[in-house]
Protein backbone atom coordinates (compact mmCIF):
# COMPACT_ATOMS: atom_id res chain seq x y z
CA UNK A 1 0.00 0.00 0.00
CA UNK A 2 2.85 2.35 0.87
CA UNK A 3 4.39 1.85 -2.60
CA UNK A 4 1.05 2.58 -4.29
CA UNK A 5 0.52 5.67 -2.12
CA UNK A 6 4.07 6.90 -2.76
CA UNK A 7 3.76 6.35 -6.50
CA UNK A 8 0.39 8.15 -6.53
CA UNK A 9 1.87 11.09 -4.60
CA UNK A 10 4.84 11.23 -6.99
CA UNK A 11 2.51 11.11 -9.99
CA UNK A 12 0.42 13.94 -8.53
CA UNK A 13 3.62 16.01 -7.91
CA UNK A 14 4.74 15.52 -11.50
CA UNK A 15 1.29 16.46 -12.71
CA UNK A 16 1.30 19.62 -10.59
CA UNK A 17 4.76 20.53 -11.86
CA UNK A 18 3.70 20.03 -15.48
CA UNK A 19 0.59 22.12 -14.85
CA UNK A 20 2.71 24.99 -13.46
CA UNK A 21 5.09 24.79 -16.43
CA UNK A 22 2.19 24.91 -18.88
CA UNK A 23 0.68 27.89 -17.03
CA UNK A 24 3.99 29.75 -17.29
CA UNK A 25 4.25 28.95 -21.00
CA UNK A 26 0.69 30.17 -21.66
CA UNK A 27 1.36 33.33 -19.64
CA UNK A 28 4.53 33.96 -21.65
CA UNK A 29 2.63 33.50 -24.90
CA UNK A 30 -0.15 35.84 -23.73
CA UNK A 31 2.40 38.55 -22.82
CA UNK A 32 4.21 38.19 -26.15
CA UNK A 33 0.91 38.35 -28.05
CA UNK A 34 -0.19 41.46 -26.15
CA UNK A 35 3.16 43.18 -26.69
CA UNK A 36 3.16 42.29 -30.38
CA UNK A 37 -0.31 43.76 -30.82
CA UNK A 38 0.84 46.97 -29.19
CA UNK A 39 3.95 47.10 -31.36
CA UNK A 40 1.88 46.81 -34.52
CA UNK A 41 0.14 50.05 -33.63
CA UNK A 42 3.45 51.95 -33.84
CA UNK A 43 3.53 53.61 -37.22
CA UNK A 44 7.28 54.33 -37.32
CA UNK A 45 8.90 51.22 -38.82
CA UNK A 46 12.37 51.88 -37.36
CA UNK A 47 11.00 52.49 -33.88
CA UNK A 48 8.83 49.37 -34.10
CA UNK A 49 11.83 47.24 -35.12
CA UNK A 50 13.95 48.69 -32.33
CA UNK A 51 11.25 48.09 -29.69
CA UNK A 52 10.77 44.53 -30.97
CA UNK A 53 14.51 43.86 -30.54
CA UNK A 54 14.46 45.33 -27.04
CA UNK A 55 11.54 43.11 -26.05
CA UNK A 56 13.24 40.07 -27.58
CA UNK A 57 16.41 40.70 -25.55
CA UNK A 58 14.57 41.85 -22.43
CA UNK A 59 16.34 39.32 -20.20
CA UNK A 60 19.74 40.81 -21.04
CA UNK A 61 18.47 44.34 -20.45
CA UNK A 62 17.09 43.30 -17.06
CA UNK A 63 20.48 41.87 -16.10
CA UNK A 64 22.22 45.05 -17.28
CA UNK A 65 19.74 47.18 -15.31
CA UNK A 66 21.20 46.04 -11.97
CA UNK A 67 24.67 47.17 -13.00
CA UNK A 68 23.36 50.47 -14.33
CA UNK A 69 21.44 51.16 -11.11
CA UNK A 70 24.54 50.39 -9.02
CA UNK A 71 26.66 52.61 -11.23
CA UNK A 72 24.13 55.44 -11.01
CA UNK A 73 23.86 55.27 -7.21
CA UNK A 74 27.56 54.97 -6.41
CA UNK A 75 29.13 56.86 -9.32
CA UNK A 76 26.74 59.56 -10.50
CA UNK A 77 24.85 60.61 -7.37
CA UNK A 78 28.11 61.35 -5.47
CA UNK A 79 28.98 63.91 -8.18
CA UNK A 80 26.56 66.19 -6.34
CA UNK A 81 29.16 66.42 -3.54
CA UNK A 82 31.66 68.18 -5.83
CA UNK A 83 30.19 71.48 -4.66
CA UNK A 84 31.82 70.97 -1.25
CA UNK A 85 35.24 71.37 -2.88
CA UNK A 86 34.50 75.08 -3.05
CA UNK A 87 33.31 75.41 0.55
CA UNK A 88 34.79 75.21 4.05
CA UNK A 89 32.57 72.24 4.92
CA UNK A 90 34.10 70.33 7.84
CA UNK A 91 35.83 73.31 9.36
CA UNK A 92 32.39 74.87 9.65
CA UNK A 93 29.06 73.17 10.32
CA UNK A 94 27.44 75.60 7.88
CA UNK A 95 29.28 75.33 4.52
CA UNK A 96 30.32 78.68 3.13
CA UNK A 97 31.50 79.28 -0.42
CA UNK A 98 35.24 80.08 -0.44
CA UNK A 99 36.03 79.73 -4.15
CA UNK A 100 39.37 78.11 -4.99
CA UNK A 101 40.83 78.53 -1.50
CA UNK A 102 41.00 74.76 -0.91
CA UNK A 103 42.90 74.29 -4.17
CA UNK A 104 45.40 76.98 -3.23
CA UNK A 105 45.83 75.34 0.16
CA UNK A 106 46.79 71.89 -1.10
CA UNK A 107 49.12 73.30 -3.77
CA UNK A 108 50.95 75.18 -1.01
CA UNK A 109 51.08 72.11 1.26
CA UNK A 110 54.34 70.08 1.10
CA UNK A 111 52.49 66.92 2.19
CA UNK A 112 50.22 67.07 -0.84
CA UNK A 113 53.07 67.46 -3.31
CA UNK A 114 54.83 64.51 -1.68
CA UNK A 115 51.63 62.45 -1.97
CA UNK A 116 51.21 63.47 -5.61
CA UNK A 117 54.78 62.43 -6.49
CA UNK A 118 54.44 59.12 -4.66
CA UNK A 119 51.13 58.37 -6.39
CA UNK A 120 52.56 58.99 -9.85
CA UNK A 121 55.75 57.05 -9.11
CA UNK A 122 53.98 53.96 -7.74
CA UNK A 123 51.35 53.78 -10.48
CA UNK A 124 53.77 54.48 -13.34
CA UNK A 125 56.07 51.74 -12.03
CA UNK A 126 53.13 49.35 -11.82
CA UNK A 127 52.19 50.12 -15.42
CA UNK A 128 55.79 49.92 -16.63
CA UNK A 129 56.36 46.46 -15.12
CA UNK A 130 52.86 45.02 -14.72
CA UNK A 131 51.41 45.84 -18.14
CA UNK A 132 54.04 44.07 -20.28
CA UNK A 133 54.32 41.24 -17.72
CA UNK A 134 50.62 40.45 -18.16
CA UNK A 135 51.03 40.22 -21.94
CA UNK A 136 54.14 38.03 -21.63
CA UNK A 137 52.43 35.61 -19.23
CA UNK A 138 49.40 35.41 -21.54
CA UNK A 139 51.66 34.61 -24.49
CA UNK A 140 53.44 31.91 -22.47
CA UNK A 141 50.13 30.38 -21.39
CA UNK A 142 48.95 30.41 -24.99
CA UNK A 143 51.98 28.33 -25.99
CA UNK A 144 51.08 25.49 -23.61
CA UNK A 145 49.61 22.74 -25.79
CA UNK A 146 48.30 20.51 -22.96
CA UNK A 147 44.85 21.95 -22.15
CA UNK A 148 44.72 20.47 -18.61
CA UNK A 149 48.16 21.86 -17.75
CA UNK A 150 47.19 25.21 -19.26
CA UNK A 151 44.01 25.43 -17.16
CA UNK A 152 45.92 24.41 -14.04
CA UNK A 153 48.53 27.15 -14.49
CA UNK A 154 45.86 29.73 -15.28
CA UNK A 155 43.84 28.78 -12.20
CA UNK A 156 46.87 28.95 -9.91
CA UNK A 157 48.00 32.40 -11.07
CA UNK A 158 44.43 33.75 -11.04
CA UNK A 159 43.68 32.75 -7.44
CA UNK A 160 45.43 35.74 -5.77
CA UNK A 161 43.08 38.10 -7.60
CA UNK A 162 40.20 36.86 -5.45
CA UNK A 163 42.01 37.59 -2.19
CA UNK A 164 41.39 40.91 -0.46
CA UNK A 165 44.32 43.28 0.03
CA UNK A 166 44.13 42.63 3.77
CA UNK A 167 44.87 38.94 3.21
CA UNK A 168 47.53 39.74 0.60
CA UNK A 169 49.20 42.11 3.08
CA UNK A 170 49.18 39.42 5.77
CA UNK A 171 50.82 36.93 3.40
CA UNK A 172 53.55 39.30 2.21
CA UNK A 173 54.28 40.76 5.63
CA UNK A 174 54.82 37.20 6.85
CA UNK A 175 56.99 36.25 3.86
CA UNK A 176 59.21 39.32 4.35
CA UNK A 177 59.20 39.25 8.14
CA UNK A 178 62.73 39.82 9.58
CA UNK A 179 62.20 37.15 12.25
CA UNK A 180 60.27 34.32 10.56
CA UNK A 181 60.00 35.32 6.91
CA UNK A 182 61.13 33.01 4.11
CA UNK A 183 63.08 35.72 2.24
CA UNK A 184 65.10 36.76 5.27
CA UNK A 185 65.72 33.11 6.18
CA UNK A 186 67.33 32.64 2.75
CA UNK A 187 69.37 35.85 3.17
CA UNK A 188 70.65 34.72 6.58
CA UNK A 189 71.38 31.24 5.23
CA UNK A 190 73.87 32.83 2.82
CA UNK A 191 75.47 34.88 5.57
CA UNK A 192 73.53 38.12 5.15
CA UNK A 193 71.62 40.15 7.71
CA UNK A 194 67.85 40.30 7.98
CA UNK A 195 66.28 43.19 6.09
CA UNK A 196 63.39 45.12 7.60
CA UNK A 197 61.57 45.53 4.30
CA UNK A 198 58.39 47.14 5.60
CA UNK A 199 60.01 49.95 7.58
CA UNK A 200 62.53 51.03 4.94
CA UNK A 201 61.03 53.69 2.61
CA UNK A 202 63.35 52.73 -0.27
CA UNK A 203 61.76 49.25 -0.42
CA UNK A 204 58.14 50.40 -0.38
CA UNK A 205 57.63 51.28 -4.07
CA UNK A 206 59.30 48.10 -5.44
CA UNK A 207 57.22 46.00 -3.06
CA UNK A 208 54.02 47.72 -4.19
CA UNK A 209 54.89 46.78 -7.77
CA UNK A 210 55.64 43.16 -6.81
CA UNK A 211 52.49 42.68 -4.70
CA UNK A 212 50.30 44.32 -7.34
CA UNK A 213 51.70 42.03 -10.03
CA UNK A 214 51.35 38.96 -7.79
CA UNK A 215 47.69 39.74 -7.16
CA UNK A 216 46.55 40.93 -10.59
CA UNK A 217 48.86 39.28 -13.11
CA UNK A 218 46.89 36.10 -13.67
CA UNK A 219 43.48 37.72 -13.89
CA UNK A 220 44.77 40.25 -16.42
CA UNK A 221 45.81 37.46 -18.77
CA UNK A 222 42.18 36.35 -19.30
CA UNK A 223 41.41 39.22 -21.67
CA UNK A 224 44.52 38.61 -23.76
CA UNK A 225 43.92 34.86 -23.95
CA UNK A 226 40.38 35.55 -25.17
CA UNK A 227 41.78 37.91 -27.80
CA UNK A 228 44.35 35.31 -28.91
CA UNK A 229 41.56 32.85 -29.65
CA UNK A 230 40.48 35.20 -32.47
CA UNK A 231 43.66 34.53 -34.43
CA UNK A 232 42.83 32.34 -37.44
CA UNK A 233 44.28 28.84 -37.32
CA UNK A 234 44.94 28.98 -41.06
CA UNK A 235 47.55 31.68 -40.47
CA UNK A 236 49.48 29.42 -38.10
CA UNK A 237 49.23 26.51 -40.55
CA UNK A 238 50.56 28.71 -43.35
CA UNK A 239 53.39 29.93 -41.10
CA UNK A 240 54.36 26.34 -40.26
CA UNK A 241 54.45 25.48 -43.96
CA UNK A 242 56.73 28.49 -44.52
CA UNK A 243 59.07 27.19 -41.81
CA UNK A 244 58.26 29.75 -39.08
CA UNK A 245 59.16 28.67 -35.55
CA UNK A 246 57.00 29.31 -32.45
CA UNK A 247 58.66 32.64 -31.68
CA UNK A 248 58.14 33.90 -35.23
CA UNK A 249 54.52 32.76 -35.18
CA UNK A 250 54.01 34.63 -31.92
CA UNK A 251 55.64 37.81 -33.24
CA UNK A 252 53.95 37.91 -36.65
CA UNK A 253 50.53 36.38 -35.90
CA UNK A 254 49.61 36.32 -32.20
CA UNK A 255 50.79 39.78 -31.20
CA UNK A 256 49.19 41.55 -34.22
CA UNK A 257 45.95 39.70 -33.41
CA UNK A 258 45.83 41.12 -29.88
CA UNK A 259 47.30 44.55 -30.72
CA UNK A 260 43.88 46.34 -30.64
CA UNK A 261 43.20 44.84 -27.20
CA UNK A 262 46.67 45.86 -26.01
CA UNK A 263 45.99 49.44 -27.12
CA UNK A 264 42.63 49.57 -25.33
CA UNK A 265 44.02 48.04 -22.13
CA UNK A 266 46.96 50.44 -22.20
CA UNK A 267 44.55 53.39 -22.33
CA UNK A 268 42.42 51.94 -19.52
CA UNK A 269 45.51 51.39 -17.37
CA UNK A 270 45.79 55.17 -17.07
CA UNK A 271 42.19 55.43 -15.88
CA UNK A 272 43.18 54.61 -12.30
CA UNK A 273 46.74 55.90 -12.40
CA UNK A 274 46.09 58.11 -9.36
CA UNK A 275 44.11 55.43 -7.47
CA UNK A 276 45.24 52.63 -5.21
CA UNK A 277 44.03 53.38 -1.69
CA UNK A 278 43.47 49.89 -0.34
CA UNK A 279 46.82 48.41 -1.35
CA UNK A 280 48.80 51.38 -0.02
CA UNK A 281 46.75 51.69 3.16
CA UNK A 282 47.26 48.10 4.35
CA UNK A 283 51.04 48.25 3.84
CA UNK A 284 51.63 51.79 5.12
CA UNK A 285 53.06 52.45 8.58
CA UNK A 286 54.73 55.32 10.40
CA UNK A 287 58.23 54.31 9.28
CA UNK A 288 57.54 54.14 5.53
CA UNK A 289 54.99 56.99 5.34
CA UNK A 290 57.38 59.25 3.43
CA UNK A 291 57.32 56.80 0.49
CA UNK A 292 53.77 55.49 1.07
CA UNK A 293 51.65 58.63 1.36
CA UNK A 294 49.52 58.92 -1.78
CA UNK A 295 46.66 61.19 -2.85
CA UNK A 296 44.04 58.68 -1.67
CA UNK A 297 45.60 58.16 1.76
CA UNK A 298 46.11 61.92 2.07
CA UNK A 299 42.43 62.50 1.18
CA UNK A 300 41.42 59.90 3.78
CA UNK A 301 43.57 61.56 6.43
CA UNK A 302 42.26 65.06 5.73
CA UNK A 303 38.62 64.13 5.11
CA UNK A 304 37.98 61.33 7.62
CA UNK A 305 40.55 61.86 10.36
CA UNK A 306 40.75 65.66 10.33
CA UNK A 307 37.12 66.12 9.13
CA UNK A 308 38.18 68.78 6.63
CA UNK A 309 35.64 67.55 4.09
CA UNK A 310 35.82 70.56 1.75
CA UNK A 311 39.60 70.33 1.45
CA UNK A 312 39.50 66.53 0.92
CA UNK A 313 36.81 66.94 -1.78
CA UNK A 314 39.01 69.49 -3.57
CA UNK A 315 41.93 67.04 -3.51
CA UNK A 316 39.71 64.27 -4.88
CA UNK A 317 38.36 66.54 -7.61
CA UNK A 318 41.89 67.52 -8.63
CA UNK A 319 42.87 63.85 -8.78
CA UNK A 320 39.93 62.98 -11.02
CA UNK A 321 40.59 65.88 -13.39
CA UNK A 322 44.26 64.89 -13.73
CA UNK A 323 43.23 61.26 -14.33
CA UNK A 324 40.79 62.34 -17.04
CA UNK A 325 43.45 64.45 -18.76
CA UNK A 326 45.91 61.54 -18.68
CA UNK A 327 43.36 59.11 -20.14
CA UNK A 328 42.48 61.52 -22.96
CA UNK A 329 46.15 62.19 -23.67
CA UNK A 330 46.95 58.46 -23.72
CA UNK A 331 43.95 57.85 -25.96
CA UNK A 332 45.13 60.57 -28.38
CA UNK A 333 48.71 59.23 -28.54
CA UNK A 334 47.55 55.62 -28.92
CA UNK A 335 45.16 56.55 -31.72
CA UNK A 336 48.00 58.30 -33.59
CA UNK A 337 50.34 55.34 -33.21
CA UNK A 338 48.03 52.31 -33.55
CA UNK A 339 44.77 53.79 -34.93
CA UNK A 340 42.98 52.25 -31.92
CA UNK A 341 41.15 54.33 -29.32
CA UNK A 342 38.29 54.38 -26.84
CA UNK A 343 36.79 57.60 -28.18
Amino acid sequence: MWCISHASHKFNSIGSYNSIVMDVIYLKLDIETAVESRLRKIKNEKLRTKMRKIFRDRAFYMLAAFGLVWYFIFKYIPIYGIKYAFTNFGRSFVPQFIGFENFRRFFDTPDFMLAFKNTLAINLLQIAFGFPATIIVALLLNEIQNSKLKRTFQTVICLPHFLSWVIVASIWITILSPSRGLVNAIIEMFGGEAVFFWIKPEWFKPLMVVTNMWKGLGYGTIIYLAAMSRAEKELYDAAIVDGANRLEQCWHITIPAILPVIAIMFILSFDDILDGFEQIFVFMNGANRAAAETIDTYTYKMGIKNMDVGFATAVGLFKNVVGLVMVLTTNFVTKKRTNESLI
